[in-house]
Order: structure tokens, then sequence, then C-alpha cells
């Protein structure tokens, strides 16, 4: 209810990249860290056969709610990204909304797309969603309740019976564990009672050329490539205008 539907635009971009990018008609598609099925639904209405990871059986119950809902045939998986070990084979791996930054290290992350690497067919994509930030990390000193109210990111959503709004801040990134404090809070009212859910974790930091290398590291996966987030089209990004600011980017890489 936080995020909404998945925007047109961002579907567009997604097709074109499988179209650009496979060298194989895309139509078995899994997503890492589904949550509550959003992609799942928007993938699945344009045809794709959907194949949804996450650890959270709560997500996993609505996900499956909303798919049978949409009268899509969807496969849910209850595993840890951490642990998992694909046992099927896809055309395209997607992790869309910055999924791969809630792994707890670094060395989780590349496992997770070597594992990645391993679910694609010959000549199939692996497309991660993904917040990169500069060699140098820069952040404002976010971490208290003035600073929340001024500086976070706010959504507001509205459904039967439950209104409110969804805010998540970042704070000052922490070099020597190379992550960065992240905070989200709910503050709901839901049939008329007030309910406030804050989770407090942390973002993984890398620049995107150790992001490539660990693409590279897998083996089987291709020269990853940078792409502007917010159209409807493929726009390469180039990793020297990456290096001096963060930027929201999809990542897509060629299993060879």
């Amino acid at each position: 209810m936080a995020f909404g539907p998945v925007r047109t635009q961002q579907l567009d971009l997604y097709e074109s990249l499988f179209r650009q990018s496979s060298s194989r008609p895309v139509k078995d598609v899994l997503e890492l860290g589904c949550g509550t099925g959003r992609w799942l639904v928007a993938l699945g209405g344009r045809g794709c056969r959907m194949t949804g990871v996450d650890i959270d059986d709560a997500a996993l119950s609505l996900a499956r709610e909303k798919c049978d809902q949409s009268r899509l045939p969807v496969r849910l998986v209850n595993e840890d990204l951490a642990t998992w070990v694909p046992d099927d084979s896809y055309d395209a791996v997607i992790a869309p909304n910055n999924v791969l930054k809630w792994m707890r290290n670094r060395d989780l992350l590349r496992r997770c797309i070597a594992q990645s690497a391993l679910a694609l067919r010959p000549g199939g994509i692996a497309l991660f969603d993904l917040t990169i930030e500069p060699t140098v990390w820069k952040s404002l000193d976010w971490g208290t309740e003035a600073d929340m109210a001024e500086h976070a990111w706010v959504s507001r959503f509205q459904g039967p019976g439950i209104s409110g709004e969804y805010r998540c801040f970042m704070s000052v990134p922490d070099a020597e564990e190379i992550q960065a404090p992240y905070v989200e809070r709910f503050v709901c009212q839901d049939h008329g009672e007030q309910i406030v859910l804050e989770e407090r974790t942390a973002w993984l930091l890398f620049t995107a050329r150790q992001l490539a290398e660990w693409i590279s590291e897998t083996g089987s996966l291709g020269d990853a490539k940078f792409y502007e987030r917010g159209k409807s089209v493929p726009v390469e990004i180039a990793i020297a205008d990456l290096d001096r600011e963060w930027r929201q980017c999809l990542i897509a890489s060629r299993k060879q």
C-alpha cells in the first residue's frame, strides 16, 4: 500500500531491457525478495510466468492472495536469500527496489549474485535495481526526529479502512562497516486504531565498479551495464558518472 502498483513506465523499461539484453525470449522470470507480490502481479499481467523467493511468510501469503485475485499462476518459495540455492532455471532473474541492499554483508551479496547466475538459462538476463553510491560517500547527518521530519522520503497511502504514511531515511554511512543505517516507519490508522511500525536496519554500501566486479566474478555473467531507473526506454549510464553522485540504477547482465 505504501508504494502502490508498479508504474507502467517501470514495466516498459524492464520489458525493453529483456528484449535488448537477453538473447532468448523472456517468459519465465524469478523475482528475488518478492515481498507482497507487486512485481509478480505486474509482470505476470504482461504474460510472464513468475516465481518469487522471500523469507517472510506473511508477505508471501499476501502475494499469493494478490496473484489468486488476479488469476495469475505463480510459484512462491519461502527461503532466505543468504542461503538460497535455485532449484529451477529461468529466462530472467530480477531484484527490484534495492532488495539486495538488505543482504547482511558483501560476501552474502556476492553469493546471491552467483546463485542468480546459476538460476539463469544461457542467454538469460539478470536485472538488479540498486542505488549506487559514489567512491566518496556523503550523506546528511540524519537520525533525530527533526531530521526525519525534514529529510525523510514520504509516501502516503489509503485503502479500505486503513490510511497512513510511510517514511524512510538513511543515516550517516559507516565507512568502516561499509553500511549505512536505514530507518523505515509506518504510521497507520487501521479501522480507527493507530499503529506505528518502525524497522532499523542497514544498507550495504558499494560503488558501481565494485558491483560490476562482483558480477564478473560469477564467471558466467557478461559485463554489467547500468541504466537510468526513471526512464521507460534504456538509457545507459557510464561508470565514471556513477562515481560522482548517488543514483538509482537498473543493472543488466546477460548469461554467456
